[in-house]
């Protein structure tokens, strides 16, 4: 097989059934998720890489993207709230 970039020759070998698990609500109640991927290996079997299919990848991320959002959501709701015009004031304050 030819060597890749780092000079390590690999290749893909599938994974076992494997299972995460993923916070599904504000309650913090779990779900297991299967997550397809394949193993990267080296010529001495050591798993050096996971490649994943696409679908799986943008599910990943949107479920990254959801629960950054909801952190943020979060820090926000502790904040001090501000009236609808001293909030257009402090918006023009700062476009100068």
């Amino acid at each position: 097989m030819p060597a890749g970039p780092t000079g390590i020759m690999s290749r893909l070998r599938s994974s076992r059934p494997c299972h995460a698990e993923a916070r599904v609500s504000a309650r913090h109640e779990s779900k297991r998720v299967y997550i397809p991927r394949q193993y990267i290996i080296d010529e001495n079997n050591r798993r050096i890489g996971v490649q994943l299919d696409i679908d799986t990848f943008e599910r990943i991320e949107e479920v990254l993207e959801n629960h950054g959002l909801m952190l943020l959501m979060q820090v926000a709701a502790d904040d001090e709230s501000v009236e609808l015009e001293e909030a257009k004031a402090l918006y023009r304050a700062h476009q100068d």
